[in-house]
């Protein structure tokens, strides 16, 4: 049953009565962010989460024939590749996040100062997540898995995307599942004309009113990318690496910022990213 607005404005009000009700109040910051994250980070459906319990390591066997794998060592460093190595260790590394309104704002009931703070934690730290995460992609990019543009039409064209899910198909027992590109490059496949792809496909593309499929790749319009990169991923259960999370996101209050008359969160979590397959990133290049 859902609240009304006077029940919310009382609710939130209650958020400032004492340092058990801030820090239940910041609790569920870290509670709603943490279900919105397998959502909201693309990197969380790329990689396998791997939430580790207390203790475990974050060791990985690599398949078989595989002796090449990527991790990040700590975030904003550059990735390290690992050669001649059957199982590979990924380092973990803290993404962390703030956030504050004034007290004045919950001694007057607006709730929805909380819900804006709330989505600047969230999108802080699926940003970070992102970055992390990307970084590690694109340098595990193999120079035999770059496609170039083949000339002729400027953009995204389907005759690029048909030769990227060539090359992972080039590969014994891969799949192209997902294809990711910018704005603009998604821009580029709802101008591609009708008279260059058949109905069947054109109803894939266009499920919805945005985009859906193509030749069973699903298609991600991602603000990350860049307009002259695009990307395609067998990410299939365990085959491409992992994120281990070693802390899942929690949120805490922070004490300090009462004193200055504002409510305070701090958000927190222990997360890596590790490719051991290569193989399973195939990138576009567009003019």
């Amino acid at each position: 049953m859902s609240m009304s607005r006077r029940e919310k404005e009382d609710m939130f009000r209650k958020t400032i009565a004492s340092v058990e009700s801030r820090e239940a109040n910041a609790a569920s910051f870290g509670q709603l962010i943490l279900e919105q994250l397998p959502s909201e980070a693309t990197v969380r459906s790329i990689f396998t989460v791997d939430v580790l319990p207390p203790g475990a390591n974050t060791l990985y066997t690599i398949d078989i024939g595989q002796i090449n794998a990527w991790v990040l060592p700590k975030m904003g460093e550059h990735p390290i590749n690992l050669v001649s190595a059957e199982e590979v260790t990924i380092p973990t590394f803290e993404v962390t996040g703030d956030v504050t309104y004034k007290i004045q704002f919950a001694r007057d009931g607006r709730f929805n100062v909380a819900d804006k703070a709330r989505a600047r934690l969230k999108d802080s730290i699926v940003d970070q997540e992102e970055s992390a995460g990307w970084t590690l992609l694109r340098s595990a990019v193999t120079a035999g898995n770059t496609v170039p543009e083949p000339g002729g039409d400027p953009g995204l064209t389907k005759a690029l995307i048909s030769k990227g899910l060539a090359k992972m198909r080039s590969h014994r027992g891969y799949q192209a599942v997902d294809l990711y590109v910018s704005v603009n490059r998604a821009s580029d496949i709802r101008d591609w004309e009708y008279t260059k792809i058949d109905p069947t496909t054109m109803r894939q593309i266009f499920v919805e009113g945005g985009l859906g499929s193509i030749w069973n790749m699903n298609i991600t319009e991602f603000y990350f990318l860049e307009d002259d990169e695009a990307y395609i991923f067998d990410s299939r259960d365990d085959k491409l690496g992992y994120m281990p999370i070693r802390d899942e996101l929690r949120t805490y209050d922070d004490p300090t910022a009462i004193k200055k008359y504002r409510v305070g969160i701090i958000a927190y979590e222990e997360i890596g990213f590790g490719v051991l397959d290569p193989d399973c990133i195939v990138k576009l290049t567009i003019t």
